[in-house]
């Protein structure tokens, strides 16, 4: 019920800023990053015709700790991000078979979690960052899917710490004399090679006719 309702605020929105973007088909798109196969979601949902909004989230444990009873390796990462982005040329410029295709450019912030571990010793960490990037979408099986390509790159504050295992199923221990390590540096924020999936709905507004009775 909350979704519907946001995407009705963001429907009504997009029509008072443009009544052109009214009449259009308004596609909400779901998508996922092929780079990491089944361990990522998103969405993306215009606001206007030259604007959207987005968010994903990234659950790449490729080998949780659960796998390894003997606490000897791990690989595990958590991580989510939102962005705005900017369509130069509309992200839906021609109708059905075109919309949320082109080159965009956003602005997003990504966080997470990671943990990392081989042979006993292991980093755990956390991460914030603020990036830009580029993106371009490109209609694929006759209009019905999109291929997403993006790159991005920004400055982030990461935090990590080292930990060992000193033996089979130990508890993990950080030594006295490895501190946190911890500052600003600038990392890349995005690659993508995304499926996206529009869903499309449309607004059944008709402009109001001015004029008294005739």
């Amino acid at each position: 019920m909350t979704a519907l309702l946001l995407v009705h605020s963001l429907n009504l929105a997009a029509q008072t800023a443009d009544t052109r973007w009214a009449k259009m088909d308004v596609p909400i798109a779901f998508r996922t990053n092929l780079l990491l196969p089944a361990m990522n979601a998103g969405i993306e949902i215009p606001v206007s015709k030259h604007t959207s909004i987005g968010a994903d989230f990234y659950w790449p444990w490729a080998w949780p700790s659960w796998l390894s009873p003997d606490n000897d390796r791990c690989v595990e990462v958590l991580a989510a991000d939102i962005e705005y982005r900017i369509w130069p040329w509309g992200c839906a410029p021609g109708g059905r078979k075109t919309n949320l295709t082109g080159v965009s450019f956003g602005i997003h912030v990504v966080g997470g979690y990671t943990d990392i571990e081989w042979d006993y010793e292991g980093y755990q960490g956390e991460a914030v960052a603020a990036g830009l990037d580029a993106t371009w979408a490109i209609p694929i099986s006759r209009g019905r899917l999109r291929l997403e390509l993006g790159v991005g790159a920004g400055f982030g504050y990461v935090q990590y710490r080292e930990y060992k295992v000193y033996y089979a199923g130990g508890e993990l221990t950080r030594p006295a004399n490895l501190p946190v390590v911890s500052g600003w540096i600038p990392v890349p924020t995005r690659a993508s090679v995304a499926l996206v999936v529009p869903l499309r709905g449309k607004l059944d507004t008709k402009p109001e006719k001015k004029g008294g009775r005739k």
